[in-house]
C-alpha cells in the first residue's frame, strides 16, 4: 500500500458502558485507535421521516486503513466532523496489509 493513500486522520471509538451513581448504565465512546486512512465518500439517500417531516440523509463512505486485529462493527469512525458507524469490515487483499470499513453516516437524524 502507498503511504502517500493515507491522507486522512481518523479516530476508532469502542462502546463502552459503565453505572452512573444510581447504577444505571450510561454508554460513552472510548478512542480504541487514531490511524491514518482514505476516505471516500461511495453512495448517498435521502428520505422524508414522516413522523417529524424531517428529511433524512444516509451517506454511505468507504474507509481504508492499514490492516489492525480486533476492529467490529460494533465501533465507530470519527472523521473530521462526522461519526461514522461500520456497517462491515473487508480484508481489502489476502496478506492482512490493508482493511476496508464500510460505513454509514445519519445526517440530519430526527429526536
Amino acid at each position: 500500500m502507498q503511504s502517500g493513500k493515507l491522507r486522512e486522520r481518523v479516530t476508532i471509538q469502542q462502546k463502552s458502558v459503565a453505572r452512573d451513581a444510581f447504577g444505571a448504565e450510561v454508554a460513552t465512546w472510548v478512542v480504541s485507535a487514531t490511524v491514518w486512512a482514505d476516505v471516500r465518500s461511495t453512495d448517498g439517500t435521502e428520505q422524508v421521516e414522516s413522523s417529524v417531516d424531517q428529511v433524512v440523509a444516509t451517506i454511505s463512505h468507504s474507509v481504508l486503513i492499514r490492516y489492525m486485529a480486533g476492529l467490529s462493527p460494533a465501533m465507530r469512525v470519527v472523521w473530521r466532523d462526522k461519526v461514522l458507524q461500520v456497517l462491515s469490515i473487508v480484508e481489502s487483499d489476502n496478506r492482512q496489509r490493508q482493511l476496508i470499513l464500510k460505513c454509514s453516516e445519519i445526517v440530519g437524524d430526527p429526536l
